[in-house]
């Protein structure tokens, strides 16, 4: 956790003069002086970019891109989550607060990512069907074929030794038998501490539970998605925003209560080699269970990620549970997660499946997205977020509302985007300051 305290800037010019044009946005990609005049906005004595007012860049601060960025801190740098220590104390950089502005103090959470995997069967199944080292294996495979069970424990061992301290981590693995019944435990649960050396210790608690578990049994995706997202540690700190992450290398089945069975065919789509018999309830797509337990998840405020990778993550059902989620995927009609940079193609509006690459790219949207919610989102002290009259500023430049600035994400929670959020990312040392002017 951080503390931000907050002060008002004072923004200084020291041009003189003034041109014919006004400056404006049609006429000037730098900033506006105090006398009209636009200026580069390139230097610390006069930064800025979009026309807006240029701004004198606090003691140590340089103007990078229109931002000034860098530059004295306070406060300290404890806490985790990505975000970076600032704030100006006392009088700040230029002189302390304006006249009747009022301070608003702010601060930034870690999220809470609640992991939920698979370890069904189908994992010791190779990654690859076509590679020539497995020979088309199922189960047993021949050294030098990469398994889905390989592939996940090295991308997930990778994921958590680098975000490990970005959020803060729970797991819960599918249950490993073929009861398909629903998982009884969240280990390593969140942790209730945002110290730096707590989240690592839990991430690598994750890694190792993964490391021993075993694979079988089926895919009970829905009642994994429910079991998850009501354990109450997961969303009882409403300060912060609160993520599931599926990973999975299949659909959804192994569903007792799932009304699509064998007796119905036509409401049976048949997940395995054969539904009939012990199969004909648990062996059917268990599709809508899936879409209404991440529906009900949103309504408690958690947003899901799907990380599908392998051959039997199908596109249509997993592109449809990233919607539920409320992460939609990059590529329209694919898979988000295959390759790096997820490219879709053109012609047929499908992502280039790369199944070696799957799980990294997905994995890493989620880190970037935790990364991003530990920076770049500040809960603040009063619900004055929607007020016309609130300034922000980002070490002393003056940054709108919108996209690519700041915006409302509810009363008392303020998200930068675009340029702003990367470069607070970025920069361990930002200014980040809130005023509600009279």
């Amino acid at each position: 956790m951080r503390w931000f305290i907050t002060t008002l800037l004072l923004t200084l010019s020291t041009a003189c003069g003034r041109t014919t044009l006004p400056c404006e946005p049609s006429t000037c990609s730098g900033c506006c002086d105090g006398y009209g005049n636009c200026q580069a906005g390139t230097v610390n004595e006069e930064c800025g970019v979009g026309a807006k007012g240029c701004v004198f860049c606090a003691r140590g601060a340089t103007c990078t891109q229109g931002l000034c960025l860098g530059g004295m801190t306070a406060g300290g740098t404890s806490g985790t989550g990505g975000g970076r220590a600032g704030g100006a104390a006392g009088g700040g950089a230029a002189g302390g607060v304006a006249p009747g502005g009022k301070v608003i103090g702010a601060r930034t959470f870690a999220p809470d990512v609640m992991l939920v995997v698979d370890r069904s069967g189908s994992m010791l199944q190779s990654l690859n069907p076509m590679d020539p080292q497995c020979r088309g294996c199922t189960t047993n495979c021949p050294p030098g074929c990469l398994t889905r069970s390989q592939a996940l424990l090295t991308s997930m061992e990778r994921f958590l030794s680098t975000s490990g301290t970005d959020a803060r981590f729970g797991l819960v693995l599918f249950p490993s038998n073929a009861s398909c019944g629903s998982p009884s435990v969240v280990s390593p649960p969140i942790p209730m501490s945002d110290d730096s050396s707590v989240l690592a210790m839990n991430a690598s608690a994750a890694t190792t539970q993964l490391r021993s578990t075993s694979f079988s049994g089926g895919t009970p995706t829905s009642l994994a998605l429910k079991f998850a997202a009501a354990d109450s540690a997961f969303t009882i700190d409403t300060r912060r925003e609160h993520f599931m992450v599926l990973v999975s290398d299949g659909v959804p089945n192994c569903n007792p209560s799932n009304p699509a069975t064998c007796m119905t065919p036509q409401t049976c789509q048949c997940t395995v080699a054969s539904c009939a018999g012990q199969n004909c309830v648990i062996g059917c797509l268990d599709r809508q269970a899936a879409l209404d337990a991440l529906t009900l998840a949103k309504t408690k405020d958690i947003s899901t990620f799907v990380v599908g990778f392998g051959p039997d993550a199908t596109t249509e059902v997993f592109n449809a549970l990233a919607v539920a989620g409320g992460r939609s995927l990059s590529c329209a009609q694919g898979l988000n997660e295959c390759g790096t940079g997820n490219p879709c193609l053109a012609a047929a509006g499908t992502c280039a499946r790369q199944f070696s690459n799957e799980l990294n790219a997905g994995l890493s949207r989620v880190g970037e997205a935790a990364r991003r919610s530990g920076t770049c989102r500040f809960v603040l002290d009063e619900a004055v977020a929607l007020d016309a009259r609130l300034e922000v500023r980002v070490n002393g430049l003056v940054v709108s509302r919108g996209a690519d600035g700041w915006q409302a994400e509810r009363a008392d929670v303020v998200r930068f985007g675009g340029t702003v959020c990367a470069a607070l990312t970025s920069t361990p040392s930002t200014q980040v300051t809130f005023t509600l002017m009279p």
